[in-house]
């Protein structure tokens, strides 16, 4: 042991101020909008608020400079939430047991694939699940 205690107090940062919302991305590009310094001040001034969490968040020069570059909007979401967002997106882990779902006769079997195998994608989910073989031979 290394002397740490247990803490339950909350250690999550929290801002009482005004907070930015931000505009179009256009209205940051001063080749588009005259007034784009002002606004690329403000934002990079402004505390923004999570739509998700609440939480507080900033936008970095540099991170503005990307999604300017790149026209993608300023996002509403703290950086916790998009790669919680993300992670949500991600297949389960776990495997299920399906069947090649391969129909084509020119693969080197009659109607549908016989090969079974273990998969991330689960049965309910509407993408089609070829085996190794199949597969290499729709794509190639």
């Amino acid at each position: 042991a290394i002397g740490a205690t247990w803490q339950n107090n909350d250690q999550s940062v929290t801002f009482n101020g005004a907070y930015y919302e931000p505009k179009d991305i256009e209205e940051y590009d001063p080749a588009i909008s005259a007034r784009a310094n002002e606004e690329i001040a403000q934002c990079l001034a402004g505390i923004l608020q999570c739509e998700i969490s609440g939480k507080p968040f900033r936008i970095l020069p540099r991170e503005l400079e990307y999604y300017i570059r790149h026209k993608i909007q300023i996002p509403r979401r703290h950086a916790d939430q998009r790669h919680l967002d993300r992670l949500a997106k991600l297949n389960q882990m776990r495997l299920y047991h399906r069947q090649c779902m391969c129909e084509e006769s020119e693969h080197g079997h009659p109607g549908r694939c016989k090969n079974e195998f273990e998969t991330t994608y689960s049965p309910e989910r509407p993408e089609k699940v070829y085996c190794e073989g199949c597969y290499q031979k729709e794509m190639i």
